[in-house]
C-alpha cells in the first residue's frame, strides 16, 4: 500500500480487544489507518480480495482507510491491541523548507500490511510508550 503524504496524527482511539471463546469473525472497516499488534494467540485478517494477513504475538497488521477485513481467532487465546492514526495535510502557511520536512515519503514508498515483531521492534516500543501494550 502506498504510504500516505502528511503528518501522522494519533486519533485518540486505541485499546485492547480480548477475543471471547466461540466469537464469530467480525468485520473491521475504518476511515483512518488502523495498526494492530497481536497480544497473544494468533489472529487472521481476511481481506475482501481473499488475501489473509496472519499475525502471532507481537506481530503487526496495518489496515489502510476503507479497507474491509474480517478478523478471526486462529489460535486461542487471542487478543490484539489497536491504534488509529490519520495523516493530516501540511499547512500551506509553513515555509517551503518546513513543509518539505513534514510531507513524509508519500506514494513512492510502499508500506507492508503485515510486519513481524522481529522486523519492527521500534513499533513495539512505541506501543508500550503509549501505554497500549504492557509487554
Amino acid at each position: 500500500m502506498p504510504f500516505p503524504v502528511g503528518i501522522p496524527t494519533y486519533s485518540l482511539h486505541h485499546g485492547l480487544h480480548r477475543w471471547q471463546p466461540g466469537k464469530a469473525p467480525i468485520l473491521l472497516l475504518y476511515h483512518d489507518w488502523d495498526v494492530f499488534m497481536v497480544g497473544g494467540g494468533q489472529a487472521t485478517w481476511t481481506l475482501t480480495d481473499g488475501r489473509k494477513l496472519v499475525g502471532s504475538a507481537g506481530d503487526f497488521i496495518i489496515l489502510p482507510p476503507f479497507t474491509p477485513a474480517m478478523v478471526s481467532e486462529s489460535i486461542a487465546p487471542m487478543s490484539f491491541y489497536y491504534l488509529h492514526i490519520a495523516f493530516r495535510s501540511v499547512s500551506v502557511l509553513l515555509k517551503s523548507e518546513a513543509a518539505k520536512n513534514c510531507q513524509g515519503p508519500g506514494a513512492e514508498v510502499l508500506l507492508p500490511l503485515m510486519i513481524s515483531a522481529r522486523d519492527a521492534p521500534a513499533i513495539g516500543r512505541s506501543y508500550r510508550r503509549l501505554g497500549v501494550a504492557s509487554k
